[in-house]
C-alpha cells in the first residue's frame, strides 16, 4: 500500500514503522509494558526556517562575504510549504506541514526567517530514544512547483525524494522567474528553496512539552534556493547631467543557459553552500532570449535575472544608448544606440566553470567605447573580487 504525501498526515509505509516501533520496545529495559501507541504522549516544538545566515539580531550586521536577499528573493509561501518529519534513518514519519502554524518571523528583516510551532502525536519520540536523547530529521520544500511536489508524492524516505531527481522548470516566454511578495506577506511566485536538518533533544524534554511550553529545537533550518542570480550594472564614469552614456537594457542570448533546474542538490548539507553544480540529465538549454528584469527605483540601468545552475560561458548582448561606435560620446541631438556582445567562456576562470545555486554573480559596466570595460564579483546570496575584464 502506498501513501500520498500531498493528503495525509501519516506517510510511512506501515510495515516499517511497526518493525521500527517493535525494535525500539525492545531496547526499553525499565518498562514491562508492551508497547501502546493508542496512548502515545502529545508533544509541541517550535522551529525556525532561515533563508540567510544572520548576524546577532541585535546587532543587525550582515555576514561580511555575504549577500543579503530581498524581500521577494525569501519569502516562502506558508500555504504550499512541506515540512516532512522523518527518522534518523531518513523514514518518513508525518507530513506535519497542515498541523504547523506557521508565521513571518517578526524580528527578522526582508522575510529571511519564519516561525513554525507545531502540536502532534508521534510514537517514534516515545519508543526511539537512545541514552535518553532522540535522533530525527526535518525536510523542507519550499516554493517547489506543483508537478515537482507530484513527483514525490507517494516516496516513503529522503532517499526516494532525493532519486525522484524533482525540477523547477523555467517559465516560457523569456521573462523568467519574477520572485514576488505582497506587503502581507502573501508570495505570488518564490524562489524554489529545499532544508534538511538533524536534531538530537531529550526525550523527557520532548515528552514533556505542551502548547503553552513548546521544545524549542535551537538549531535553525537553513534554507538553500535552487537557482543563481545573475546582476549587471550601469557603473559607466563621466555621465552628463541626463545620465548619458547608459546602458538600456541586457539580455541573455538563446542556447546559453540551462532552463531546469534539479530542486535538491547533490550531497546537500545544512548551513554549506555548494561548491559543484548538481544538472539534470536533461538540463534543457533554452531556446528563448531572456530579458534581464529592472529596478525601477535605481537611477542608472540595474538588471537581474535567476538562472538554473548552467555554463558560466553565457552569451550577453548589452545595449547602450548615447555611445556611438568608435567611442565618440554624442550629448547633442538624438540619442545614438550601440550593441555589443559579451561572451563569457569557462576558461577565463571569471567566475569558474557553473553559475552555482544560491550565488549572486554581477558584471558592472565600467565604460564603452570600441568595447566594454566590466568588472565582477560572486558572492553567496563568500565575496570575491577582481580587476576589470573587457569584451569586444
Amino acid at each position: 500500500m502506498k501513501y500520498a504525501l500531498l493528503n495525509i498526515k501519516r506517510i510511512s509505509a506501515p510495515v516499517v514503522l511497526l518493525a521500527s516501533v517493535l525494535a525500539f520496545c525492545g531496547c526499553i529495559s525499565d518498562s514491562e509494558s508492551p508497547c501502546d501507541v493508542e496512548n502515545v504522549r502529545e508533544v509541541t516544538m517550535n522551529f525556525r526556517l532561515a533563508i540567510q545566515r544572520e548576524a546577532a539580531k541585535k546587532t543587525r550586521a550582515v555576514i561580511e562575504g555575504h549577500e543579503p536577499g530581498t524581500a521577494a528573493e525569501n519569502a516562502v509561501d506558508l500555504q504550499s510549504l512541506k515540512l516532512l518529519l522523518l527518522t534518523q534513518g531518513g523514514v518518513i514519519l508525518q507530513d506535519i506541514s497542515d498541523i504547523a502554524k506557521k508565521q513571518n518571523d517578526p524580528e527578522a528583516d526582508n522575510y529571511s526567517s519564519y516561525i513554525i510551532k507545531a502540536t502532534f502525536k508521534e510514537p517514534y519520540f516515545d519508543y526511539s530514544a537512545l541514552g535518553g536523547d532522540v535522533k530525527f530529521n526535518i525536510m523542507v520544500l519550499a516554493n517547489w512547483p506543483q508537478d515537482a511536489l507530484k513527483t514525490v508524492a507517494e516516496k516513503i524516505s529522503a532517499l526516494e525524494i532525493e532519486n525522484a531527481h524533482p525540477l523547477y522548470v523555467m517559465p516560457a516566454g523569456g521573462q523568467g522567474l519574477v520572485p514576488s511578495v505582497s506587503e502581507d506577506g502573501s508570495v505570488g511566485t518564490g524562489i524554489p528553496m529545499y532544508g534538511f536538518k538533524d536534531f538530537t533533544v531529550s526525550q523527557s524534554a520532548l515528552l514533556e512539552s505542551t502548547e503553552a511550553e513548546p521544545y524549542d529545537l535551537k538549531d535553525d533550518i537553513n534554507l538553500l534556493r535552487s537557482v543563481a542570480k545573475l546582476e549587471v550594472a550601469d557603473d559607466i564614469s563621466g555621465k552628463d547631467a541626463a545620465g548619458f552614456p547608459r546602458v538600456t537594457s541586457v539580455s541573455v542570448n538563446t542556447s546559453s543557459y540551462n532552463s531546469s533546474a534539479l530542486l535538491i542538490p547533490e550531497n546537500f548539507r545544512d548551513n554549506e553552500q555548494v561548491t559543484v553544480p548538481s544538472i539534470p540529465s536533461d538540463p534543457a538549454p533554452t531556446s528563448e532570449a531572456l530579458l534581464l528584469q529592472t529596478s525601477s527605483g535605481s537611477k542608472a540601468y540595474y538588471g537581474y535575472c535567476y538562472l538554473p545552475e548552467t555554463s558560466t560561458g553565457l552569451s550577453l548582448t548589452v545595449e547602450i544608448e548615447n555611445y556611438a561606435q568608435g567611442g565618440s560620446s554624442h550629448y547633442v541631438g538624438e540619442p545614438q544606440k550601440a550593441s555589443y556582445t559579451v561572451r563569457l567562456t569557462p576558461d577565463q576562470k571569471v567566475w569558474g566553470d557553473y553559475f552555482l545555486r544560491n550565488h549572486i554573480y554581477r558584471l558592472n559596466i565600467k565604460s564603452a567605447g570600441s568595447a566594454l570595460s566590466l568588472s565582477y564579483m560572486v558572492c553567496p546570496w563568500d565575496e570575491q573580487e577582481s580587476g576589470d575584464i573587457s569584451f569586444d
